[in-house]
């Protein structure tokens, strides 16, 4: 039974939380001091002195022009310096033919803690009350922009939790920073308010999926592609998630020229994760602004994959011109060993080393714990689980090798790709088999993509006047493993020298462009010269980096090279004896070029 009596008296007491009397003449002092003065906003906050008792309340008092917002945002600025309001009353009057909005904010001091937090963050709130209470169209526009975002956002998420297939898929969308509010925050209005709240929640959970996809395939490009119909337009939408490093927004661009040659861009967004995994949204048309038929969509997803698939070859030819795995395992093997020891968790590292188009090999690193007496070496244990695996053949299992108390093995094997069509479920396997005899074990791919995603951020700090897509591509065109232990300072210097070279051939149109610089590393007070970088710019009809490798052989080089329509750009990093290299060894690069004709 419902007391009417006890009601009255708890919503009474809410009404008289702060006396009626006091109230007109806060609101009575404002209205003078509006009548006054020239600003459009007045506001009442006593002083607090650092001696009052707690708990007591602070009242705010706004006296404004009204507009529409004008409460929204003076709230909105007490909560965003973390304080909650124990009182909310507004209320417009007119007087002498202006509309003026009152709003009295009550904040209740009920610690010495929150006390001092007051003190300290008094005229920070009056200052920003000050911005936010004037009113603008600008403003009023945001506002009720957000407003809307806010109304879709309730929308969408009905739908969300319609098309989840499981609850802890729904919560992870949902939840604070979770896929859905970093969609609406970085999204316009305008696009939000065309599309329909079903094609936004499917584009959200299909990036949320995606993500989880490629981190359990071990990288393999997943592909959406769905006709949608806007309130102005009928597009083709495409979402592609895959890492970061493996192929690039203009690779994608080209791959979907090559299916469909007419198309036009009339949306594209994209954002990466803090492991590396970049989620592209591109929506297009043909040229009659028209959407594409299932047939052509089947088209463009079979040109995405092909071009991924040539760039995972490319890779491969790339290291066989670098010197081979080999040279990675120089790089990689004291990394793992290291990792393994600070973490005591085995480090396993997979990668293709050859493709063709039937076979795929792969190079299987396992650092680990020396096994206890009497037990078999790991290698050997998860050679014979590889072996069982229909369609996996071992090429070679080398010895395990012993550096303390941490064994390293080395497995290749061969996969065939008319058992495999698909490359990741050779990485699923191998994972299956090496888990079942180490138990739990690090990727340590992942970890490579974490590192390189922290340090082009700080590349891309320092070249931020740069276009964005070009630092990431030369970035990630760097040798794997110098890309890890490199200082970030060097790595700018490299693709700052690149882009120059670039720009001069590009103005130019010289036969090529050779730059050159010296890096220095700084310690303490020193520069110490630490290598030479040297960029090449030519017509990528002229094959000339076996031969350039060749002059350079005696020094240590590493490199990156990037296709920019028909233009390569190779940047190189050498090193006699961790110093640049003399001036004759450049001259050599030089006068062979001279000999070039395009």
């Amino acid at each position: 039974m419902i007391n009417k009596k006890e009601l009255h008296s708890v919503i009474s007491n809410a009404w008289n939380f702060f006396p009626q009397k006091r109230k007109k003449e806060i609101v009575t002092s404002l209205l003078e001091k509006w009548l006054n003065s020239k600003e459009t906003s007045v506001f009442f906050l006593p002083k607090i002195r650092k001696e009052e008792k707690v708990p007591f309340i602070a009242p705010l008092c706004i006296l404004s022009s009204d507009w529409p917002g004008l409460s929204a945002s003076c709230i909105g600025v007490i909560h965003e310096r973390g304080w909650n309001l124990s009182y909310i009353e507004s209320f417009v009057f007119e007087y002498k033919e202006r509309e003026l909005g009152v709003i009295l904010l009550i904040i209740k001091i009920k610690t010495e803690n929150e006390l001092k937090k007051f003190l300290k963050d008094r005229e920070a709130i009056l200052k920003n009350l000050r911005v936010v209470a004037t009113g603008s169209k600008a403003k009023t526009s945001l506002l009720v922009g957000e407003t809307r975002k806010i109304e879709i956002y309730g929308h969408v998420i009905e739908r969300i939790k319609e098309i989840s297939r499981t609850k802890q898929e729904m919560d992870d969308i949902l939840q604070e920073n979770g896929e859905a509010f970093k969609f609406f925050s970085s999204r316009s209005e305008s696009y939000l308010e065309e599309r329909s709240h079903l094609d936004l929640a499917h584009q959200i959970v299909t990036n949320y999926r995606f993500q989880n996809l490629v981190r359990k395939t071990g990288g393999k490009p997943q592909f959406w592609i769905k006709n949608i119909k806007t309130t102005r337009e009928h597009l083709t939408g495409i979402t592609i998630a895959a890492f970061e490093r493996d192929i690039f927004l203009n690779d994608w661009l080209e791959a979907i020229y090559q299916a469909v040659q007419d198309y036009k861009i009339k949306y594209n967004k994209e954002f990466v994760t803090g492991d590396g995994i970049v989620v592209y949204r591109i929506e297009i048309s043909d040229s009659k602004e028209k959407p594409y038929s299932e047939k052509k969509a089947l088209d463009i997803k079979r040109a995405l994959m092909k071009a991924h698939i040539s760039r995972r070859m490319e890779r491969v030819r790339w290291m066989e011109i670098m010197g081979g795995f080999e040279h990675y395992m120089r790089a990689i093997i004291p990394l793992l060993i290291k990792e393994y020891s600070l973490s005591r968790r085995a480090q396993v590292y997979m990668s293709i080393v050859q493709m063709t188009n039937y076979l795929v090999c792969f190079k299987i690193l396992i650092v680990s714990g020396v096994p206890s007496s009497g037990i078999m070496d790991y290698g050997y244990n998860i050679t014979e689980a590889l072996e069982t695996e229909e369609g996996i053949s071992i090429i070679s299992a080398k010895p395990p090798k012993k550096y303390g108390d941490v064994e390293v093995d080395i497995i290749d094997i061969e996969a065939d790709l008319e058992m495999f069509p698909n490359i990741e479920d050779v990485y699923r396997i191998i994972r299956k088999c090496v888990k079942e005899v180490i138990g739990k074990f690090r990727d340590f791919d992942e970890g490579m993509r974490k590192l390189e995603v922290g340090k082009l951020k700080k590349v891309k700090k320092m070249l931020n006047a740069y276009p964005e897509n070009f630092v990431r591509e030369f970035y990630y065109r760097l040798d794997d493993f110098y890309r890890i232990g490199a200082e970030p300072e060097e790595i700018a210097e490299q693709i700052k020298l690149g882009m120059k070279g670039l720009e001069v051939y590009e103005k130019k149109r010289e036969e090529y462009v050779i730059m050159e610089k010296e890096f220095h590393l700084k310690f303490e007070d020193k520069d110490i010269p630490s290598s030479t970088i040297l960029v090449l710019v030519y017509s990528s009809k002229m094959k000339l980096l076996s031969s350039v490798l060749e002059l350079l052989h005696n020094y240590e080089v590493t490199l990156s090279k990037i296709e920019r329509r028909d233009v390569t750009v190779v940047i190189l990093r050498v090193q006699q004896d961790n110093k640049p290299i003399p001036s004759q060894a450049i001259e050599k690069v030089r006068a062979f070029f001279e000999t070039i004709k395009r």
